[in-house]
């Protein structure tokens, strides 16, 4: 009898089903009913956060400083608006979910952020050429960049 009942607690310790629970895996690493579809594709947030997080803060940043260097000079075209708003959109798409209306916060980052790359050089004038300083800004962009994911990940999330 004694037997028994330590077999049978060793039975539902052994079967309990939760997180860090004792069962037993496959070589793929998943639980006994699990499928690989069933599995979170990791990869999913990476590849987003590349192909349209990254392109969105370079189109953003840079339309933003040609917007302030070049305005005296030529003006908003139509082209450097179309730019402008793609740039944002691409952000925000490439920043979460887009139903969050919290990761704006994020296109207004990187716009504040060239908006003050801009307002440090017109404190230093270039003698040959002002525009000097909108070629050089290229060192600043991972500044940019990473002030913009640093601002993506203290966002809450919205639930």
């Amino acid at each position: 009898m004694r037997k028994l009942k330590l077999e049978e607690a060793i039975e539902s310790a052994f079967s309990f089903r939760g997180p860090g629970s004792f069962e037993t895996r496959d070589a793929a690493g998943l639980a006994g009913g699990e499928t690989i579809a069933a599995k979170p594709v990791a990869s999913g947030h990476v590849l987003r956060e590349l192909f349209v997080f990254v392109p969105g803060t370079f189109l953003l940043f840079y339309s933003t400083l040609a917007a302030i260097f070049f305005y005296p000079a030529t003006g908003i075209s139509f082209v450097t608006t179309l730019l402008f708003f793609a740039g944002a959109f691409l952000t925000y798409a490439g920043s979460g979910n887009l139903k969050n209306t919290r990761n704006l916060v994020v296109p207004g980052s990187i716009m504040a952020f060239a908006a003050a790359v801009a307002a440090v050089s017109s404190l230093f004038p270039a003698k040959a050429q002002p525009d000097l300083y909108f070629w050089y800004s290229v060192y600043l962009f991972p500044n940019a960049l990473i002030a913009a994911k640093l601002i993506r990940t203290c966002l809450p999330d919205k639930k």
